[in-house]
């Protein structure tokens, strides 16, 4: 067999044999996971095995039949014929048997003379490796032809990807720049269409004061008419001046056949006005609805932009904001969550460029809010951190009430990193410093304010009644008692979510929290029936208000105890 060599693959380790022959540039596939691999430098070949010996009777027969000294010439002659077989007529299968034969003669010929005592083993030496080498170079050619074609195919697989990726470029490119197209377009469009009512509203007005002529007109006529009809019956009396007076009805019925073409054109006049108005609010109204649907497109890509807020690759994340900046120029619609989406992106994102984008964005969006987002966004100084600074805008968000919703997320991460620094003051041993606990309590009543409702805010709230059980930190503990009562007044849903704090604030070892809490318990009413096994306990508190309290509330909670 032909000489090989073992390959061992990198991804999955399985080793596999090549043909000896096959050198760089050629790739080759793993028969285990299909990775394709480039040939190395060509090692030394194996040896091939050596041809069996057989000393049957047949080969006896065969010496009887045909003179033994024919026998290498035969075989060099087919040998040579499948040499030309596999290298010029590329007939590869044919080519290997007349080898095998030829080789398969030429050993059986040597045995013969060898048993026969015959001279002449030259020939016979000579035939055998010429038939060796055609049977070796048939198996190559095989393992060569399909290395061959393997490499074709993945040369046209190549082409063919990179085709398709170059075509779906372009494609890409095309569609975004109707995108970026459409918001001008929809922008000139709505323009026209804000035109046209007021030009229809002065046509209106043009048409009214016609109208208002015309009637002026008619006034006049009517007056004339009188006088005629009093210059006729003055003419007995005054026969002088008959021909004078005829003289001036004759006149006067010419002004009122003119005021009456008049009024007749001008009531023409109105009623094209009239036309044209009608016809100019259906264009209104079609390029109203062209417009509508404009805006609808627009609002479908913005859509897809802020989808990619959230997209996992950071590179994504950046494009979506700086497409968004964009898009904001023309206050386009945009769904509900997108400034919170901003504001957590500017409150966690880890990477800079994205948090800067995202506070760009909000900048165009919400000029109201980003003010105090900014302040609230501004690296601590660990010489001089800007507490007080932070106090002023959570209470300035806390003022805008639920307004100010989607900035929740800023000053949930600014309570957690003030909680962060009081608990380092609190392990050195320090006085805990005034301005931090005083932005602890504007955060903590501006997200009461802001996003009353919002179980993410409920729960970061109530999480700071555990920072510490300790009670020094009661006024903590209060403050947060403080802000999920705030949540919890006049909404049952809410109540929900904040009775499980407020029950495990039965158990504080601050008894000014304890007294604050029973009576938000009385107050929810049977809807604050799990916090009754903890009320039953209280009542023989060594505190004498806390027993009172919790009897108290115990008359409005239990009612079957």
């Amino acid at each position: 067999m032909p000489a090989q060599t073992v390959l061992t693959c990198p991804a999955c380790q399985a080793k596999f044999a090549i043909a000896a022959e096959l050198k760089p540039p050629a790739k080759v596939k793993c028969p285990t996971c299909a990775v394709i691999l480039n040939v190395p430098s060509p090692a030394s070949p194996a040896q091939p095995a050596a041809a069996p010996t057989n000393s049957g009777p047949s080969l006896q027969g065969l010496g009887q039949r045909l003179p033994v000294a024919l026998i290498p010439v035969c075989a060099i002659y087919v040998s040579l014929l499948s040499l030309v077989l596999l290298i010029f007529l590329k007939q590869h299968v044919l080519g290997l048997l007349l080898g095998l034969l030829a080789a398969l003669g030429s050993v059986a010929g040597l045995i013969l003379s060898i048993r026969k005592g015959e001279k002449g083993l030259v020939s016979h030496f000579v035939a055998i490796p010429a038939c060796v080498a055609a049977v070796l170079l048939g198996i190559n050619s095989f393992g060569l032809k399909s290395s061959l074609e393997r490499n074709e195919e993945l040369v046209g697989k190549n082409d063919k990807a990179a085709a398709q990726a170059k075509a779906d470029l372009e494609e890409a490119k095309k569609k975004w720049a109707e995108v970026e197209e459409g918001p001008r377009k929809a922008a000139e469009m709505l323009k026209k269409a804000e035109e046209a009512p007021r030009k229809a509203e002065e046509l209106f007005a043009k048409a009214k004061e016609a109208q208002q002529i015309a009637q002026e007109a008619e006034k006049k006529a009517v007056a004339l008419a009188a006088k005629n009809e009093a210059a006729e019956k003055d003419i007995a009396a005054k026969q002088k001046q008959a021909a004078e007076d005829r003289k001036k009805a004759e006149d006067a019925q010419v002004n009122v056949e003119r005021l009456h073409k008049q009024i007749a054109a001008k009531t023409m006049q109105v009623a094209d006005l009239q036309s044209k108005i009608e016809e100019d609010r259906q264009k209104a109204d079609e390029r109203n609805k062209e417009t509508q649907e404009l805006l609808k497109k627009v609002e479908e890509a913005v859509g897809g932009v802020v989808g990619n807020l959230k997209n996992k690759e950071a590179a994504e994340r950046v494009k979506a904001t700086k497409t968004l900046a964009k898009f904001a120029a023309y206050r386009p619609p945009l769904p509900g969550d997108t400034v919170k989406t901003l504001c957590d992106m500017v409150a966690t994102d880890p990477v800079a460029e994205a948090k800067s984008e995202a506070l760009n964005v909000l900048e165009k969006l919400t000029p109201d809010l980003y003010p105090h987002i900014k302040v609230l966004t501004r690296p601590a100084d660990n010489a001089a951190p800007p507490y007080a600074s932070y106090a002023s805008a959570s209470a300035s968000l806390g003022q805008l009430g639920k307004k100010a919703r989607a900035a929740s997320p800023i000053i949930l991460n600014q309570l957690a990193a003030s909680l962060k620094m009081l608990a380092k003051e609190v392990a050195d041993m320090a006085v805990p410093n005034k301005a931090l606990v005083d932005s602890i309590k504007n955060h903590l009543g501006a997200l009461a304010d802001m996003a009353p409702d919002d179980p993410g805010t409920i729960g970061a709230v109530g999480n700071v009644a555990s920072f510490s059980n300790d009670a020094d930190f009661g006024w903590l503990r209060l403050l947060s008692y403080k802000a999920l009562a705030s949540s919890a007044a006049g909404n049952a849903n809410t109540t929900k979510l904040v009775l499980p704090f407020l029950v495990k604030g039965l158990s504080d070892k601050d008894d000014g929290a304890r007294l604050y809490i029973i009576p938000l318990l009385e107050k929810m009413g049977p809807q604050a029936a799990a916090a009754v096994p903890a009320l039953r306990e209280l009542r023989f508190n060594p505190n004498a208000k806390i027993g009172e309290a919790a009897t108290q509330a115990l008359k409005v909670l239990d009612k079957g105890g």
